[in-house]
């Protein structure tokens, strides 16, 4: 039997790499709505100091990529 896990212990805050994309494929998606319903969503943990929120600038495969390269920015979640 395996035993339970422990949480995993971190020192805050929290950074969180949001993007909305916007797949050719698909229905267009409303970017300033979702950024707004996502910011306010995450408003009291920002004004408590718990996370740090940064949105990618642009909707593509590359924007991403650029954010997430080793010498641009710590881990993010």
């Amino acid at each position: 039997m395996l035993a339970p896990r422990r949480p995993l212990q971190v020192s805050g805050p929290l950074r969180i790499l949001c993007m909305v994309a916007r797949p050719g494929d698909q229905q267009p998606v409303a970017v300033e709505d979702e950024r707004r319903r996502m910011s306010q969503a995450m408003a009291d943990l920002r004004a408590r100091g718990l996370i740090e929120v940064h949105w990618v600038a642009g909707q593509t495969w590359r924007d991403l990529r650029r954010i997430l390269r080793p010498a641009a920015s710590a881990w993010w979640c």
